[in-house]
């Protein structure tokens, strides 16, 4: 998700349904305390975990 890739290529990746992958980003923005996903990559870069 930080990478900018959408629920339907992480789930082809994983091997999962795009709605699963829907309900654990879903899940993640309300742990994390952010709405979008763009929110996510600006943590991961802050954090160090993507260049």
């Amino acid at each position: 998700m930080a990478k900018g890739l959408t629920n339907e290529e992480i789930a082809g990746d994983l091997s999962l349904h795009p709605k699963t992958i829907g309900m654990i980003t879903k899940s993640i923005k309300e742990s994390l305390g952010v709405q979008r996903a763009a929110d996510i990559t600006r943590l991961a870069l802050k954090y160090e975990l993507i260049e």
